[in-house]
């Protein structure tokens, strides 16, 4: 609760990320490959990094809502 209370507001209403970064050196090569440097952060990737790749941001299927705020 502490961590969710530090990356997002009180007011707003967010469970936080149930999404899983992924580790770079686990991804296959040709997709390790397309990932750039600034996207990895100590050997991951932030799965908010393959949401905006994928144009996911603002995606509202059925009831759940991907923010157009991440990924960050």
């Amino acid at each position: 609760m502490r961590i969710r209370s530090e990356k997002f507001p009180v007011i707003m209403k967010c469970a936080g990320s149930i999404l899983k970064n992924l580790l770079l050196n686990e991804l296959p090569q040709r997709v390790a490959q397309q990932v750039p440097v600034t996207a990895v952060r100590e050997g991951k990737i932030p799965a908010a990094w393959f949401l905006d790749q994928a144009g996911a941001k603002g995606l509202r299927p059925c009831d759940i809502h991907v923010a157009t705020y991440h990924p960050t």
